[in-house]
Order: C-alpha cells, then structure tokens, then sequence
C-alpha cells in the first residue's frame, strides 16, 4: 500500500505540472485566436463603418456595430463623431466592465477617409473593449473537466496497480511469511514454495526466475543449512552420548575386574 501510495504521489504531481502546462499553452492559443479575430473583423468592417459614416448612414453604422460587438471577447463598441452645428455625438453598444484582464483591453481607432483631392477628413473614433473573462472562464471549465478525468484515471489506475500488486507480489510475500511461520526444528523437511499454476507443460526448472523465486531459494538454502546443522549436532550428541556409555561400561569392567581380584 505504501509503494501504492508513493507511486500514485508521484504520478500525480507530474501529471499536475503537465496539465498547468497544457492550460497555460491552451490559453495562450485562445486569446490569440481571439485577437486575430478582432483584427480581421476590423479590417472588413472599419472601412464600410468610415464610408456610412461620411454618407451618415445611421442604420448601416449600427449594423457595422454590431457586427463588430458579436465577437466573443469584444463586451462594448463605442463610436464618437463630432459635427460642427451639433456637437459631439456618440453611439455606444454592450457593456462596460470594471475588471479588465490585459493592457490590451481598449482598441483604438481614428476614422479618416480621403475626399477627392486627396485631402484626409476627420470623421470620428471608434473604441473596442476587449475583455478576456470569456477565454479565463473556458480557461476554468477546461481546468475542472480536466482535474475529474485525472481524478477518475488516477483511481482506475490505482485499482488496477493495487490489484496487480496484490496477484504478482502481495499475496505470494503473505504466503511466504505463512509457510516461514510453521517452520520448526523438529519439521524443517518443509519446502518453501509459490503459488504458481504452471503455464502448460513448460518445465518450471526451466521457467524465467524472478525475485520471489530468488527470495523462496534463498530460504530453501537457509532451510537446508539449518538443518545440515540440526542434524550434525545430533550425531555430534549421539556419538558423544555413545562414547559416554561406553567409557562407564569399560570403567564398570574395570571395576568388576578389581573386585573379582581382590577376591582371590
């Protein structure tokens, strides 16, 4: 569970980095997009706004309004002229915003069309307020889908390890350990083993060897040394005990012998 744990921490936080890198390039991408928007807009729809302008086409300024007003990330289009009988005009469309996201945010430009002689003519300007709220908002909705799935796929994931874990490693340690539990001295005949099916009818001599079967050799080898030992010890015992008997039978001979000639 620990290896688990330290696997799935690890996983995670490079995981976390990836997924700020690919929000951070993926908003980047959409506010690029957004401006070049813009830009094209502008291009096509400044110069028809100049020419109703100088006919003063009232209709056709404020469908070129709004079309410039559809774009997703422009919230206000503001066209200021002035007329020397009536003064400063203004129309205006959308809605302002006090939180502005980049320096960018106002767009700017002088209406000025050539007449005939080439001369240029002042005929207003038109302000753009650009607001990225729409671009972070997505930014926001990306993030959170993101973060459920890599939620959902680290505990797949997980699940999947655990139980990996557990059919290759965990249940063969815990197997070990049991069998290691019901060694004694006097049942070290007993051969640690794993629970393996044999795949077909391949030899498992000859099967590829992996660390539990290091590890359950390794204890076969103990086991046998201890019991190499165990026995040695015994013949050690009875080969003394044996040699013990013997000196008392010789010493009660001896005895018996002193006796039947202090007799004579």
């Amino acid at each position: 569970i620990r290896l688990l744990f330290y696997i799935i921490i690890a996983s995670s936080m490079i995981t976390f980095v990836f997924i700020l890198l690919l929000l951070w390039a993926d908003l980047k991408d959409n506010l690029r997009v957004a401006d070049s928007q813009v830009e094209q807009m502008e291009e096509t729809v400044v110069p028809a706004l100049k020419s109703s302008l100088w006919k003063f086409d009232e209709s056709q300024i404020k469908i070129s309004m709004k079309s410039l007003l559809s774009l997703p990330n422009v919230i206000h289009v503001e066209l200021n002229w002035n007329e020397t009988q009536t003064g400063i005009h203004r129309i205006e469309m959308g809605e302002k915003q006090n939180k502005i996201y980049s320096d960018n945010a106002i767009r700017q430009h002088d209406l000025v069309i050539k007449g005939n002689n080439e001369k240029e003519y002042y005929l207003g300007e038109l302000i753009l307020t650009t607001s990225e709220e729409i671009a972070y908002n997505n930014l926001y909705k990306s993030a959170l889908y993101i973060i459920l799935l890599q939620c959902l796929k680290t505990l797949l994931i997980s699940a999947i390890i655990l139980f990996i874990i557990r059919q290759v490693l965990t249940r063969h340690i815990l197997d070990i350990a049991n069998q290691s539990r019901k060694i004694k001295l006097s049942s070290l005949g007993g051969v640690f083993s794993l629970n393996r099916k044999n795949n077909g009818n391949v030899d498992i001599d000859n099967q590829v060897k992996d660390e539990l079967d290091e590890v359950v050799n390794a204890l076969n080898q103990m086991r046998l040394r201890i019991k190499e030992g165990v026995d040695q010890k015994q013949l050690t015992e009875s080969a003394l005990a044996l040699e013990i008997e013997n000196s008392r039978e010789k010493e009660k001979l001896a005895f018996a012998a002193k006796f039947v000639f202090s007799l004579h």
